[in-house]
């Protein structure tokens, strides 16, 4: 189909609970925005290895924006259209950073290979949990992120989008913040996103906007949490969950019930479909 709107949505806190299926109040209001010829999608900090079952739940037929605009993923064909990736440099230096630092330092990997994660990293059970209630077809593969990785010379490194560091002290964390070759975001309370320097979902989505022919103006933007800053900053219509940061809502153009009230359905009826009929 070809659209001219596009409606972009963060995932955890805005369009779900973490962990939770999307409610069928929130699926019916998206299949109300197909059939008033508007496209959707989500703009999600989560690797493309974690939104397999809602696409396919939600019927997304457009490309989704993982680790936080770090890749463009098309689910229907299960492939990358393109992965902004770490240098090997910048890879060796986070990885070198966090683990061998003194204290554990609980760090995820976004690879196209698949999800890297500490032995005991506190999100495992969430990925457990994941590929349990996932078909087999949609199940991340799950390798284990450990000092020795740094054995190996740089072009054997993973290819990485995006980590993740969580519960980490502001100490250890202000030296990330600090580096002009990366671009740090909180993407909910304790998690630090670490992605290269101008990977936002901001730029990610008007990649797709461009790569889908929409205008920017006609694109829509919904978030909760300051790595969605730059996606709504990026778009004319901004729209901010009730349980939002207050940095998201004073740039919203429309604030709608909380993400457990299915604020996008409501944001759908009540300004989304509103505003283009």
């Amino acid at each position: 189909m070809k659209y001219k709107f596009l409606v972009a949505s963060d995932m955890d806190f805005t369009l779900l609970m973490p962990g939770k299926d999307c409610s069928s109040e929130n699926l019916k209001a998206i299949q109300e925005l197909r059939a008033n010829g508007i496209a959707f999608t989500f703009a999600t900090g989560r690797s493309s290895y974690m939104v397999g079952k809602y696409a396919k739940n939600l019927e997304i037929d457009i490309p989704i924006i993982t680790s936080n605009g770090g890749a463009l993923y098309d689910y229907s064909t299960k492939k990358h259209i393109y992965s902004n990736d770490f240098t090997p440099k910048l890879v060796r230096e986070i990885l070198e950073y966090c683990l061998t630092s003194e204290d554990f330092i609980d760090l995820t990997g976004y690879s196209t290979r698949g999800i890297y994660v500490r032995k005991n990293g506190k999100r495992n059970d969430f990925f457990a949990n994941y590929n349990e209630t996932a078909d087999i077809e949609d199940r991340i593969p799950l390798f284990y992120l450990e000092p020795e990785i740094l054995d190996l010379p740089d072009e054997e490194l993973p290819d990485f989008s995006k980590f993740l560091v969580i519960d980490a002290s502001d100490a250890f964390n202000k030296p990330l913040y600090d580096n002009p070759e990366l671009e740090v975001c909180t993407s909910a309370p304790g998690f630090c996103d670490i992605t290269p320097a101008g990977q936002t979902k901001g730029a990610a989505l008007m990649k797709l906007a461009d790569y889908m022919g929409i205008l920017h103006e006609n694109v829509f933007a919904c978030g909760d949490n300051e790595n969605d800053k730059s996606m709504l900053a990026a778009c004319s219509h901004r729209i901010a969950m009730a349980n939002a940061t207050p940095g998201i809502k004073d740039l919203a153009t429309f604030i709608t019930k909380s993400c457990e009230e299915d604020g996008i359905a409501y944001a759908i009826r009540n300004y989304i479909i509103p505003h283009i009929s």
